[in-house]
């Protein structure tokens, strides 16, 4: 952030967790124009058009940090990403079939009670060395 933006970035460590904040009105403007919204809730993400309409590299990297942030491998033979958004799901699998890697997309229901599902998207571990 410094070397981009000139920005400081705060780390606070809480509960062995870090947390960094950013207060700056030119990046979140910035931010904003490149399609991220932070009024969507968990259910309503998707991929900001500007990764959409990038370069195969920089999918990719979007993807590697999407997956190292949120993603998780299963008995040493599937990488998975869960999400709320079913939208988030469907780019992601569309994304990894452009670039040749086959996933699966799997509705999960958490409590039937609340209607609340979840999604699973699921790269089996042949395809580990694309990532």
């Amino acid at each position: 952030m410094k070397n981009v933006f000139n920005i400081e970035i705060e780390i606070k460590k809480l509960n062995n967790l870090y947390h960094a904040s950013v207060c700056n009105t030119k990046l979140f403007n910035f931010l904003i124009f490149c399609g991220l919204s932070i009024q969507d809730r968990a259910g309503n993400k998707k991929i900001p058009y500007v990764i959409l309409e990038s370069p195969k590299e920089i999918i990719c990297e979007f993807l590697g940090a999407l997956y190292f942030g949120d993603g998780c491998l299963i008995d040493n033979c599937c990488i998975n990403y869960g999400t709320k958004s079913k939208e988030l799901a469907k780019q992601i699998q569309i994304i990894l079939l452009s670039l040749g890697i086959v996933s699966s997309l799997k509705e999960v229901s958490l409590h039937p009670k609340y209607n609340c599902y979840y999604y699973n998207v699921s790269v089996h571990s042949i395809f580990r060395k694309k990532f």
